[in-house]
């Protein structure tokens, strides 16, 4: 061979890294080595296995650190979430009793300790448990003074509320709120002759269609008579401390009517149901 083809041969390159099997079926060295390289790594490293496989595995010592590390905030987080729909569900399948009678009393007319015994004395009267669990609630705990009014709308849109006692000037912004109901309607015929003296007759709510935006029709709708004064009420005057020219009204949106014209005659009258 000349010197020409020795040099040629030795600038041959070397076979590719991805060549075939030489003649004799032998792989190439380099993908023998790649092929045990992955054997082994297979071989040091087991299948991976849950959180809570490797719990139970782990010894006694062992488990609280690794809980504490590796489950107990996610454990934490599933059982508030529980809680969370269990709460909803108790709420919506299964709703708080109604009282059977909530009297609210506004700014004072009737003070706290005059509310409980009337509270009381009603509950009595009427058979039935003190409290909101089907009971009878006479709430002095209004004071529009300090932001309450929100509370009572509140109570009021939801129909927990049946009649409202208040001084002049606080009934007569109930009133033109629309929040009484007109006495010729929700009175029985009876408690209307004896009680038209002490009618209180006032400017509702305007709740005609108008085409300002704006437009609050808050006392000025009709004239009629929302309330009636206390101050010949049998009942109202026994208590201390009273407000002598607080009025009493039927609230619009009270679901025990019936209810309320029974404290209506046992406060007003002296009647017992």
């Amino acid at each position: 061979m000349t010197q020409a083809h020795h040099a040629a041969a030795a600038l041959d390159p070397a076979p590719p890294r991805n060549s075939p099997p030489a003649a004799d079926g032998k792989q190439p060295s380099d993908s023998l080595s790649a092929v045990n390289a992955l054997a082994e790594y297979h071989d040091s490293h087991s299948p991976r296995r849950s959180r809570l496989a490797i719990l139970r595995a782990l010894p006694w010592r062992g488990k609280w650190p690794y809980f504490r590390d590796q489950l107990l905030l996610k454990t934490v987080a599933g059982l508030t979430a529980i809680g969370i729909v269990v709460f909803l569900a108790v709420h919506i399948f299964a709703p708080t009793v109604r009282p059977r009678l909530y009297i609210a009393v506004i700014d004072g007319a009737l003070s706290s300790q005059g509310a409980a015994a009337l509270q009381s004395q009603t509950a009595q009267a009427f058979d039935l448990p003190e409290g909101r669990d089907g009971g009878v609630v006479i709430d002095a705990s209004f004071n529009f003074d300090e932001g309450d009014l929100g509370k009572l709308q509140t109570l009021l849109s939801s129909g927990e509320v049946d009649a409202i006692i208040a001084p002049p000037k606080d009934f007569t912004a109930l009133a033109g709120y629309g929040y009484f109901t007109a006495l010729n309607t929700s009175l029985t015929a009876s408690q209307r002759a004896e009680s038209s003296s002490d009618w209180v007759r006032l400017r509702g709510y305007d709740d005609a269609d108008s085409p300002d935006a704006f437009y609050d029709g808050s006392g000025k709708g009709p004239v009629r008579a929302y309330g009636v004064r206390l101050a010949h009420a049998k009942g109202w005057g026994a208590l201390r401390p009273a407000q002598p020219d607080a009025m009493i009204g039927l609230a619009q949106s009270s679901k025990h009517l019936d209810t309320a014209q029974a404290f209506f005659d046992y406060l007003y009258r002296g009647l017992h149901p």
